[in-house]
């Protein structure tokens, strides 16, 4: 078995970390301990943890599944938030729509980013396992 490197070391303890705070955020939220403001910053920090630290296989494939997610992940993200913005304001005429903060936005776009690049990160594990047996 292999040891690990001081910067795979680094990478564990800061995806942990990512997780934990990423639970804390959930539960202060569920709970209300902490204000909507806080708990939003610690999930976009918890989400861009999660997004932006290497994977322990980081090679030429991953990088390219990963741009590839946030370049869909925020252009997506950013058409949906305008979407809901302008459809429930101008065209439904909703006046009491919340409106959303930039950490909310930052919370839908990387959310959808990191979820899109699991997403075809499992996809292309499956096609390997098929294209293997």
């Amino acid at each position: 078995m292999k040891t690990p490197t001081n910067q795979e070391r680094a990478n564990r303890w800061a995806r942990l970390f990512g997780v934990c705070l990423l639970l804390w955020a959930g539960v202060s939220l569920l709970v209300g301990l902490l204000p909507w403001a806080i708990v939003s910053s610690m999930l976009t920090g918890a989400l861009f943890m999660l997004l932006f630290i290497p994977e322990r296989v980081e090679d030429e494939r991953v990088r390219q599944l990963k741009l590839k997610a946030i370049t869909w992940g925020y252009v997506g993200g950013l058409v949906l938030v305008v979407a809901c913005e302008n459809i429930g304001r101008v065209m439904l005429r909703l006046e009491n729509l919340p409106t959303f903060s930039a950490f909310d936005v930052l919370i839908i776009l990387t959310a959808l980013a990191l979820g899109l690049f699991r997403f075809w990160r499992w996809q292309d594990g499956r096609a390997e396992q098929s294209e293997g047996a």
